[in-house]
């Protein structure tokens, strides 16, 4: 299992895009993983501490790729849409999108930090029900995170 995520970064830090991530691959992993868990736990002594430590080693390896995957999202890369995470990179990309316009000054902004917008799916938003199409004011960190899920649109502003 960690000469496949060893693969799969290798793959990862060769191509200018996040690369796909498919649904097989991470499935075929997860039943590798649970079958050596369930021998090591099984055969008991040295076993149970070899299988510790490699998965210790998974989880160094699997960070390495998924921070990758983050890194190039951040850079703009582009995301295969295809890829099990890609509507988490997505995200990723539209918290930056937000704050960028944010600190430029491109959102309707009330009252110093209060960020304007239109909700586009039924939200429950400090003890208010806000249909579709509503205007509320939330705040930075709570607007991005609704803009992550597609929940509302912040207002643009254009000032030139």
């Amino acid at each position: 299992m960690s000469l496949r995520y060893l693969r799969l970064y290798r793959d990862e830090l060769k191509t200018s895009s996040v690369t796909r991530l498919s649904e097989d691959i991470v499935s075929d992993t997860h039943k590798s993983i649970r079958e050596s868990v369930i021998e090591s736990l099984k055969a008991g002594g040295f076993a149970k501490e070899f299988i510790r430590r490699y998965m210790e080693k998974n989880a160094s390896d699997v960070e390495g790729l998924v921070r990758a995957r983050f890194l190039k999202t951040v850079l703009g890369l582009g995301v295969d849409k295809n890829s099990i995470d890609s509507r988490i990179l997505a995200g990723v990309e539209k918290a930056i999108e937000v704050l960028r316009d944010y600190l430029l000054h491109k959102l309707l902004i009330i009252g110093g930090s209060g960020i304007v917008v239109v909700v586009r799916k039924k939200i429950l938003y400090n003890n208010v029900v806000y249909r579709s199409g509503d205007v509320c004011v939330m705040d930075l960190e709570t607007a991005v995170i609704m803009y992550m899920l597609g929940y509302v649109e912040p207002i643009r502003i254009d000032i030139v």
